[in-house]
């Protein structure tokens, strides 16, 4: 599903959930948004800097 990365500042993401999600949000946000809207909110928290 995704793997724990520790950047430089020390935070850690889900690289993989991350990387593949902004690739969906660039093809077809209106599909991701109807497919999974929890994970469409979520990837858009990231661009907007809000951490979960």
């Amino acid at each position: 599903m995704g793997k724990w990365e520790t950047g430089a500042t020390g935070q850690q993401a889900y690289t993989e959930l991350v990387s593949m999600g902004l690739q969906e949000l660039y093809v077809d946000p209106v599909r991701l948004l109807e497919k999974d809207p929890e994970y469409f909110r979520w990837l858009v928290g990231i661009i907007h800097g809000v951490t979960v």
